[in-house]
């Protein structure tokens, strides 16, 4: 099963095993509520610990959906959400959940039924979201033999190997990343190992392959601007064909300039930091283009996936590629964009360029601040993803400064432009949060 990847990982091998990190940006600050004896912080830790012990990570029909409700928390813990908000929301939130399976064949469901994994043969398992709990139990008995020090299981089990777990980190709409996040952020043990497990579940030697640069022969169309990209895949007929689309998806990747570095010319950090800057902003404009078509009602072209997916995954991205060995950096970055043209294919590429604005009220009021939007996110938290954007904006705002050059990403099409890039994440915030918060209004 894994051997068409092992022609691809050699080729990176000396750059994964080079002490650098994948990206010289300063780490997120961490907040061990774990050890922390403010009252805040030892609630979130008692609701982390219940929702492990109590819920499975994945629920739902054939198991399609995953347990958010520690991402979910963890942004309303970073908004300064009291203790009693936080234990509101996940009493809320864990309605929809599934509780553990009984394991090793004390349920008749087969698609419960979990076979106890072992070291020597955990890798026949992966894939198989029917073993989330064995491999719950897997990691935390091989945190046992690592010494009780979870970041050191992840590296290994993420990043060493012929099949290493990281390149396959987007699928399931990159959950597994998301959690991973999440973990280091809160330096959280139950929450890495929460990670490994649907890592682990989700895995797709498919989606790990496209990972690795330059699969396909691409002649013409290559250009270091994300949009641009899109502009090309969009336009692609051959998307029509259903057999074809993969295809189509790999090749409009590997147009991408920036995903093609070799062993022998790698990316400077600075570029790997314009490329994460970038596909924050792409995200975010990916988002605004949604809105409107949402403000228009146009069910029938939302799709099944959620536009916000690609913004919290990049959001992810700013945590954990500071963390991440230096070789993985392009990989976890192609993924992001394999999962911006997917979530672009389903929502029938709303347009980027022309119809991304702003909410009216940000013209209107120029003293909206981010302690406003984080209130106006605490009206729907419970039903969307109100908290983790407030927060992946407000990250990008700490990491890359207020404002945005639009020019500089829009190229030649930026007078087509409704936007303006001052203040550019926090009027993204606010336009996006009252569109979430509107959208509760109209489903409840």
């Amino acid at each position: 099963m894994y051997s068409s990847l092992k022609l691809f990982f050699p080729r990176l091998t000396s750059l994964i095993s080079r002490p650098t990190r994948a990206l010289d940006l300063p780490s997120l600050p961490t907040h061990n509520v774990e050890t922390d004896p403010e009252r805040r912080a030892r609630t979130l830790k008692h609701l982390l610990k219940a929702n492990h012990a109590n819920n499975a990570i994945f629920h739902g029909t054939n198991l399609s959906e995953a347990n958010a409700v520690p991402n979910i928390l963890c942004a309303a813990y970073l908004l300064n959400s009291t203790a009693e908000e936080l234990t509101t929301f996940y009493e809320t939130l864990s309605r929809g959940l599934d509780p553990w399976p009984d394991i090793h064949g004390g349920v008749e469901d087969d698609v419960w039924r979990d076979t106890e994994i072992g070291q020597e043969e955990w890798k026949e398992y992966l894939g198989k979201r029917h073993q989330q709990r064995a491999f719950v139990d897997f990691y935390e008995d091989r945190m046992v033999a690592e010494g009780y020090e979870w970041k050191q299981l992840v590296n290994h089990y993420l990043y060493e190997g012929d099949a290493p777990l990281a390149y396959s980190l987007v699928a399931g709409s990159g959950n597994a990343l998301i959690r991973l996040a999440t973990a280091y952020q809160f330096n959280f043990r139950d929450l890495g190992i929460e990670a490994l497990a649907m890592a682990s579940c989700l895995y797709s030697p498919d989606l790990a392959s496209k990972s690795i640069a330059s699969q396909y022969s691409v002649p013409t169309g290559r250009s270091t601007s994300i949009l641009s990209i899109l502009a090309g895949f969009r336009n692609d007929t051959r998307l029509k064909s259903e057999a074809l689309r993969e295809t189509v998806i790999g090749e409009h990747l590997d147009k991408w300039t920036f995903a093609c570095a070799s062993e022998d010319s790698p990316h400077s950090t600075q570029d790997l930091a314009n490329a994460l800057k970038e596909a924050h902003i792409v995200s975010v404009l990916h988002e605004l283009s949604c809105i409107d078509r949402m403000n228009l009602e146009e069910p029938a072209t939302l799709g099944t996936t959620d536009p916000l997916t690609p913004l919290v995954f990049s959001a992810a991205l700013r945590t954990i590629l500071p963390q991440a060995p230096a070789g993985f950096a392009v990989p976890l970055l192609r993924q992001w964009l394999y999962l911006m043209m997917l979530t672009y294919l389903d929502i029938e590429f709303p347009d980027i360029y022309g119809k991304a604005e702003w909410n009216a009220s940000t013209h209107d009021n120029e003293s909206h601040s981010w302690k406003a939007v984080v209130y106006l996110s605490k009206q729907g938290v419970t039903q969307s993803d109100a908290a983790q954007t407030v927060l992946a904006l407000q990250t990008a705002a700490e990491t890359w400064g207020d404002d945005v050059d639009l020019k500089a990403v829009f190229g030649e099409r930026y007078s087509e432009s409704q936007l303006d890039g001052r203040n550019f994440w926090l009027k993204a915030a606010y336009t996006m949060v009252h569109d979430i918060a509107q959208v509760d209004v109209r489903h409840s």
